[in-house]
């Protein structure tokens, strides 16, 4: 990811809810997972792997508590990333 491809990303990911996506939903979360990391941002990248790990088990939980979460870390890694640019 980079840091203008936040948004897009999360675009995708409600896109992969939305049509109850399993395997795309995996592939992004994998992606995300890695790209992620670059930047250190740990939880990110755990709550990655969290979705991605119930996307490839076919687990309709994954829509629910750990996609939010997920998409709220990559929230708040693009403010604090925005904030870094402008500091």
């Amino acid at each position: 990811i980079y840091f203008r491809d936040i948004g897009k990303t999360m675009t995708e990911l409600r896109q992969c809810r939305a049509k109850q996506e399993f395997n795309r939903l995996a592939e992004v979360a994998h992606s995300t997972k890695g790209s992620v990391g670059v930047f250190f941002a740990s939880v990110a990248a755990e709550s990655a792997a969290k979705v991605e790990k119930l996307a490839r088990a076919g687990d309709q939980a994954v829509f629910g508590a750990p996609l939010t979460e997920l998409l709220t870390n990559l929230d708040r890694l693009s403010k604090i990333l925005r904030q870094s640019l402008w500091a």
